[in-house]
């Protein structure tokens, strides 16, 4: 049953990859929204602006962490995969 999981693949293209893929690029969107954000806090004059400006860089940089881990592990799917198609 694992294996029909680990090696589903839909138009020629792996779901991990696929998965690993968008996961890729949320990545890279969510490491310019967090740099971005923390340029805006820099150049924030008032005193609400910064806080407002610094809880969504928080959130931000959460989301970042949580997507990273998301990265990491289909990462290791797809390496493993890749080893247990080797082995067999």
């Amino acid at each position: 049953m694992t294996k029909i999981v680990v090696f589903l693949q839909v138009g020629g293209i792996s779901i991990s990859a696929f998965l690993m893929a968008i996961t890729g690029v949320i990545l890279g969107i969510t490491t310019w929204e967090t740099a971005s954000l923390r340029e805006r806090e820099n150049d924030a004059t008032d005193y609400k602006s910064r806080v407002d400006i610094r809880t969504r860089r928080w959130r931000s940089e959460r989301n970042f962490w949580i997507v990273l881990c998301a990265f990491i592990l289909w990462l290791s799917l797809h390496r493993l995969r890749g080893a247990i198609k080797e082995k067999d």
